[in-house]
């Protein structure tokens, strides 16, 4: 990611369109055009996943979280022209998100996000296991997903979400246990 990627402007950024320009030519140039597109299209979501760190921005489904100007909406944007090229492409980096760049909350928007598409759906199964690392990031997910994008968990993320809920350790779950939820359990016997 090169540091002048950051500087673009919207205008610049809706510029790179995924549509094949008519053109006259082969086909095989047209093909080469969509393709670069879809490069620069997917330069720019790293770019904004990467500087999402930075970037002094409210939390997903907080106040004005989709504002114009937020860099949520401008990864939800880059991401819906993607996925419909390349549908898993958007899980691959959530799952870099996580493990490389250790960006536990954008990692955990984009997983909602790709709950939330229809072409990303049938992949959120074999990428959620490893992009969530912990039984926070599991409940991060469920909250940005149905204060994002809708109440109702769609099935792929229901499924996903049982599978990795199998994976954690007693120890893990026993942390996120309190004190306060172990007294009134013990009280109801």
């Amino acid at each position: 990611v090169h540091s002048e990627d950051v500087e673009l402007s919207e205008e610049e950024e809706s510029s790179i369109d995924l549509a094949v320009p008519e053109m006259e030519g082969s086909q095989e140039e047209t093909e080469d055009l969509t393709e670069k597109a879809l490069q620069d299209k997917k330069y720019l979501l790293l770019n904004a996943v990467c500087c999402s760190l930075v970037n002094k921005s409210v939390a997903p489904g907080g106040t004005n979280w989709d504002a114009k100007t937020s860099v949520w909406t401008r990864i939800k944007n880059i991401a819906n022209d993607i996925s419909v090229s390349d549908p898993q492409f958007l899980l691959k980096v959530a799952v870099y998100t996580r493990q490389q760049l250790n960006i536990r909350i954008t990692a955990n928007f984009l997983l909602a996000l790709a709950a939330s598409q229809p072409s990303t759906k049938p992949h959120v199964r074999r990428y959620f296991c490893a992009a969530v690392q912990l039984p926070s990031d599991w409940l991060e997910v469920v909250r940005i997903y149905s204060t994002c994008f809708s109440t109702s968990l769609p099935t792929c993320l229901k499924k996903a979400m049982v599978g990795k809920f199998n994976e954690f350790s007693e120890y893990q779950l026993a942390k996120y246990n309190t004190r306060k939820q172990r007294c009134k359990h013990n009280r109801k016997k």
